[in-house]
């Protein structure tokens, strides 16, 4: 199957989580992951959305993208801002960012937060390794 691309973006609103999740499972479901790993995602995706949503004062939109092929769904969670970096202060502290990257790695198969320069996380993003049986055949 060819590499599909689902890319989403909304406010940065916590009242817009609904539609990340609803989007969130669609997406997961048409790849081929159960009803529980479906679930894990989207908490996965919550946290990350939340983490970008504290740690940025600025944060005006949540862009969150999914890609799946025959092996695995990859997710990526960016906090974006019309404010220059060096006048948002960092809200979110690393430990805080420590416990999120346990829960997050707690969920799927791989996750890789890369930062910036002032230690505030640019963007996470995630993999979940679909089962060959489970795979989608379209």
């Amino acid at each position: 199957m060819d590499s599909k691309r689902i890319e989403l973006c909304v406010p940065a609103e916590r009242s817009m989580l609904l539609v990340i999740r609803m989007t969130t499972s669609g997406v997961m479901s048409r790849a081929g992951l159960t009803l529980d790993e479906v679930d894990d995602v989207k908490m996965a995706i919550d946290e990350a959305c939340n983490l970008m949503m504290l740690q940025k004062t600025g944060c005006q939109q949540l862009a969150v993208s999914y890609e799946y092929n025959d092996g695995c769904v990859c997710v990526k969670v960016e906090g974006k801002s019309m404010i220059e970096a060096a006048a948002v202060e960092q809200s979110a502290d690393s430990s805080m960012q420590d416990v999120i990257r346990c829960i997050l790695e707690s969920m799927m198969d791989e996750v890789e937060m890369t930062a910036r320069e002032d230690g505030s996380t640019e963007k996470v993003c995630m993999k979940k390794k679909l089962p060959e049986d489970r795979r989608p055949s379209v």
